[in-house]
């Protein structure tokens, strides 16, 4: 795979996230950063699908497996966190694909938040329909929006300052985003799972350079 090619990959991973399976996505995303298929690693742990698939630093490099961590809420979404053996720094493309895949996982919790109100009544009106919660969706939008597009210029510039500071961004958008659904979304298949990835990909791989 070009240099184009996993440019062009990283730029539809937002997409791809919001559509796919977690797994799916997460392969995708080592193609993006590797331009092989596997699981990206970083700071001694991978997050990876039920089957067996290689592991591989943001070089490429390959790396041995550890021991699993058991986790719940990555075993719901069909995914576990593995320790690994070796790695390297990640780099600015490598935070860059983390991010857009973190875009699509905003916008899975969006489609979720808005799947579960759209039939809810509150105070006599659809609850979609409230000035506050409109609000918090066009916001948590609006950030997602703006850095898909900040991630595609950066992209296109060669240029990754900054980077960390996109990740934390995104971060209080996923805020607001949960906040949508209330306590549900703590509850199994509500959206706490799936920010709770997030953030374990912002740590694994939303800092290392720039």
């Amino acid at each position: 795979m070009t240099l184009h090619d996993r440019h062009h990959t990283i730029m539809g991973l937002a997409d791809l996230t919001r559509k796919a399976n977690y797994d799916e996505a997460l392969l995708a995303l080592c193609q993006a950063v590797t331009g092989k298929s596997g699981y990206l690693a970083n700071a001694g742990y991978v997050i990876r699908g039920e089957a067996s698939g290689a592991i591989l630093a943001a070089n490429g490099q390959f790396l041995a497996a550890g021991e699993v961590t058991p986790d719940a809420a990555l075993s719901h979404l069909g995914l576990r966190l593995e320790s690994t053996v070796g790695g390297t720094p990640v780099e600015g493309r490598a935070i860059t694909a983390s991010l857009m895949f973190r875009l699509g996982l905003l916008s899975k919790m969006l489609d979720l938040a808005h799947a579960h109100l759209e039939p809810r009544i509150s105070f006599g009106q659809k609850t979609l329909k409230h000035q506050m919660v409109k609000d918090g969706f066009a916001r948590a939008y609006a950030t997602g929006l703006t850095l898909r597009e900040k991630t595609v210029l950066r992209l296109e510039t060669n240029s990754f300052a900054g980077l960390e500071q996109d990740h934390q961004e995104l971060t209080r958008a996923e805020m607001q985003a949960e906040k949508l659904m209330g306590g549900h979304g703590y509850l199994v298949g509500g959206t706490h799972a799936i920010s709770y990835l997030s953030m374990l990909m912002a740590s694994m791989h939303g800092r290392g350079a720039s």
